[in-house]
């Protein structure tokens, strides 16, 4: 997801999560968790403005991503963005705001008003 959206911002976007280690793997007691696969899972990357990956590091490993950026490629990925396309025309998007206060959930036996 963070390459799209450096892609779709044509900015540079930074993205890093945790490695886990087998001695807190075991501490933290997440064995039985559907959500955790094991040790290692980290990611940690920096993309460019065009989605490119500039940098990456192996999942197992813990440590510090570094890269070299040129600021004129976000103004390159700049001139490809669309800003007076669709978003900008108030014939083919609008935004409504309801301000009536409503109820987020509807039981069966109540009948909707």
């Amino acid at each position: 997801m963070s390459q799209v959206m450096a892609l779709e911002g044509a900015c540079f976007v930074l993205v890093c999560t945790q490695v886990m280690s087998e001695e807190n793997f075991n501490k933290n007691k997440v064995q039985d968790l559907e959500y955790v696969q094991g040790t290692g899972g980290g990611f940690s990357a920096i993309f460019g403005p065009g989605g490119e990956p500039i940098a990456t590091m192996p999942s197992d490993k813990e440590g510090i991503l570094y890269a070299n950026v040129d600021v004129n490629d976000k103004l390159r990925a700049k001139q490809w963005l669309d800003v007076v396309g669709h978003y900008s025309r108030p014939d083919m998007l609008s935004l409504r705001v309801n301000t009536h206060p409503s109820k987020p959930v509807f039981f069966a036996e109540e009948p909707e008003k």
